[in-house]
């Protein structure tokens, strides 16, 4: 992996994302119109399909940090075990086939949208969009997959990373629209239990389908050091467990990729709304009979 250039910690965040506050009806015409036209290639359709999933019955111990808004930190470390009482969250299962379809999608959509390098999709919400990349991180504010002008823009991955999400962290954008579209659901995860109940999403390309177990929301300055991407793995997931205000504990090694999805948020001033999660390929599947 190719080391990155130096990241400034104000990063992108001066102009960022927090003209989604409104939305005129012109507008939302506009934006679903658009998403109709790519909507194809969204994977949600061969995702929802019936498949096996893996569970897990026997003992689990977990490690639970909350941190409250003035920063205090609450049952930091407290671990909790259950045997056999009830089952663990579902860990989604995709046949080889499957896989197969998925990526193939995401090259069709590469070959339509020269600029959209995958597409995201976190199951129960409205986020099931492509993401773009372009030379900077303002053009998709306000443009669509198809490069026409909408103010309420794409999502897409900050121009420093590497398009295929090889960076240890990625981050990605979105406006946080009043009528929940882009980013505009990210505001419901601060509820605990919203959070608990979405504990994972979906990223594919052309070249892998990732599941995302989603472990982290915090809510940052825009000039936070979490847009400092040239940081260290170790460095920038122990800023995260600190400046979190769910953190639920999960192995994070060398070699792993953790991808953050960032929108604005009304907190406080310049405040942001960053849900990270732990990118797992998917790689064991067998082909269906």
């Amino acid at each position: 992996m190719n080391k990155m250039k130096r990241f400034g910690a104000a990063a992108l965040a001066v102009a960022l994302l927090c003209g989604g506050s409104w939305i005129l009806v012109r507008e939302e015409t506009l934006h679903n119109m658009k998403m109709m036209q790519i909507r194809e290639y969204s994977p949600a359709e061969i995702l929802g399909e019936p498949e096996d999933s893996a569970e897990v019955t026997s003992a689990v111990t977990t490690s639970v940090t909350t941190v409250r808004e003035d920063g205090e930190t609450v049952a930091a470390g407290t671990e909790v075990t259950t045997a056999n009482t009830e089952k663990s969250a579902p860990k989604p299962y995709l046949s080889a086939q499957k896989q197969r379809a998925l990526t193939e999608q995401a090259a069709a959509l590469a070959d339509a949208n020269p600029n959209a390098i995958g597409w995201l999709y976190v199951p129960d919400t409205p986020i099931d969009y492509p993401v773009m990349q372009s030379g900077d991180n303002d053009f998709y504010l306000t443009h669509t997959a198809d490069n026409s002008y909408l103010k309420s823009g794409s999502i897409f991955l900050d121009y420093r990373y590497e398009p295929r999400f090889l960076n240890p962290t990625n981050i990605v954008y979105g406006h946080n629209m009043a009528n929940g579209t882009m980013f505009g659901d990210i505001r419901n995860f601060k509820s605990q239990s919203y959070y608990e109940q979405h504990p994972y999403g979906w990223l594919v390309n052309s070249d892998a389908v990732y599941r995302i177990d989603f472990f982290s929301l915090a809510v940052v300055s825009a000039y936070d050091d979490l847009y400092d991407g040239a940081q260290l793995l170790g460095s920038w997931g122990q800023h995260l467990h600190d400046v979190s205000r769910f953190y639920d504990s999960i192995d994070i090694a060398e070699g792993d990729r953790l991808i953050s999805l960032s929108t604005c948020a009304s907190d406080f001033p310049d405040a942001r709304a960053v849900l990270t999660g732990k990118l797992i390929p998917m790689n064991g599947g067998e082909d269906d009979a």
